[in-house]
């Protein structure tokens, strides 16, 4: 059957190479001239700069161009981690070998790796071993290639959640228990861990990488004050090895290589920001993304089958000498992505009602990807909070704020459907069922409280100056959010 040269379209697809047709405008040289001034120039020197070859840099974009800009419409991601991928992990890797042979003891390095445990679950499904197992196997592994230290993220996550309930708990009191105002509208806090979010807009497809991205370009003068402060387990995993890590063994933060392995590629963005750079601006907190795929890619790469590693190795080196059973794995309570919604929720209950909450009780809407939880007491709603899953659950949330008709108080955001256990980054399985797989690895570890963990008060005394509301764990434990005006060409760049 032949097509209508009309309609036939040849290598078609969303892909757009970085050019003079980015919405960024890259401009050369010749472009920062006054273009209003008038010169005069006599016949010879017209001829002389015409026979003249001018040379000009070559055109790059890089992450923090695209974190800046106003948005673009491709959904190559390719164009911006480039970087971030598993040849550049060995490089680095190969880099910090033979600068360990050369340097002096003042100038020692250090390699840091942070797992995080949504990874660790696709890994154990992919090579059929237990979480424990996997995590100890990864760390064997990742040794041999050099690595000093390796860190289960979920040891940050502790952090994350507690900062966000005090969080919760202050803007409900301030808005809500103590408020005199008589409007009936009701603006969540929502989480901001999450950077992946797709969203369409009217008759164009808008990419933005990121939740936070599209917050900051879209909708930022409605969401951004709604949104939480508080930072994701990965980037307050940064600030402790660049921070904590760094003064401990005394090793400058620009000595210090961080990589995390995560189950989003939008990952690669949040550590991107220039807000998540150390305090002297000399190295990211988190130098390198890579996504579990990735990962994999690395392990097959290297022909190491995790299966044939020993599973001896500590599983987390929080490098304490007086660590509480640092051998043990953990988990939170509630959804894949965290539990934010679910240790929220009876942190406040407890908190701003002196009511005690054994489990949530969720209520699924019209998908699974949008949950809803009240707190009723004396047949009284005291606050509503949600689990919303997936652009389309998310671009209805956005919807009713603008409306003024939005009903919860908190609400959980995740870009990808299902959260974080099936990101875009994870390993893909050959049939439907391997995400029930992981999602059962991940649940399989015993809970632990935030606040119950052993290890809280130590570090919170050591790192963050005795308190979760000193001005140190503000640097290290929060961040800030800003809208990105968008460009007034945006809409009339775009090539199909």
């Amino acid at each position: 059957m032949s097509f209508s040269g009309t309609v036939r379209l040849t290598d078609l697809n969303d892909f757009i190479a970085p050019s003079q047709n980015c919405i960024k405008p890259i401009l050369d040289e010749r472009s920062t001239a006054n273009q209003s001034e008038r010169m005069r120039l006599d016949r010879d020197e017209i001829n002389k700069s015409s026979q003249e070859k001018r040379i000009l840099k070559p055109v790059s974009v890089t992450l923090d161009d695209c974190l800046a800009c106003s948005g673009c419409i491709t959904s190559a991601e390719t164009v911006l981690i480039e970087q971030q991928g598993p040849k550049e992990f060995l490089k680095m890797i190969e880099e910090f070998s033979n600068d360990n042979k050369v340097i002096s003891k003042e100038t020692k390095s250090l390699f840091v790796v942070s797992i995080s445990p949504q990874s660790r679950a696709s890994l154990a499904a992919s090579y059929n071993l237990t979480v424990e197992v996997t995590q100890r196997k990864l760390c064997t592994f990742l040794r041999s290639l050099g690595v000093n230290v390796c860190l289960d993220t979920t040891f940050a996550r502790n952090f994350s959640l507690l900062a966000t309930a005090e969080e919760f708990v202050d803007y409900y009191r301030k808005n809500y228990l103590n408020s005199t105002s008589t409007s009936l509208s009701i603006s969540p806090l929502i989480t901001a861990i999450c950077p992946g979010f797709l969203l369409y807009i009217s008759l164009i497809a808008f990419f933005s990488f990121g939740w936070v991205c599209y917050a900051e370009k879209s909708v930022g003068d409605i969401v951004i004050p709604l949104m939480s402060k508080v930072r994701s387990p990965q980037a307050i995993a940064g600030s402790f090895v660049k921070d904590y890590l760094s003064q401990m063994m005394n090793i400058l933060p620009n000595r210090i290589r961080h990589v995390t392995i995560m189950p989003c590629f939008d990952k690669k963005l949040e550590a991107s920001r220039s807000a998540f750079f150390t305090d002297d601006g000399s190295s990211r907190e988190v130098d390198l993304v890579l996504s579990t795929s990735q990962f994999k890619e690395i392990l097959d790469e290297k022909c190491a089958d995790l299966k044939n590693f020993d599973s001896n190795e500590q599983p987390n080196d929080l490098c304490l000498s007086d660590i509480v059973d640092e051998n043990a794995l953990y988990n939170h309570e509630g959804s894949g992505s965290g539990g934010y919604l679910e240790f929220v929720f009876k942190y406040a209950a407890k908190e701003l009602f002196n009511l005690d909450i054994s489990s949530v009780e969720y209520v699924a809407q019209r998908n699974k990807d949008i949950q809803e939880a009240r707190l009723i007491h004396d047949n009284k709603v005291l606050f509503h909070m949600a689990l919303c899953y997936g652009f389309r659950n998310i671009q209805n949330l956005i919807r009713k704020i603008r409306a003024g008709k939005c009903a919860y108080h908190f609400v959980e955001v995740m870009a990808c459907p299902s959260g974080c256990l099936n990101g875009g980054g994870q390993i893909r399985g050959i049939d439907k069922m391997s995400n029930n797989v992981v999602e059962q690895l991940y649940h399989s570890l015993p809970t632990v409280q935030p606040g119950e963990w052993p290890n809280l008060k130590l570090l919170i005394n050591r790192w963050l100056g005795g308190s979760l509301q000193s001005e140190k764990a503000n640097r290290m434990l929060k961040t800030q959010y800003q809208a990105v005006k968008s460009t007034k060409s945006m809409r009339f760049n775009l090539q199909w």
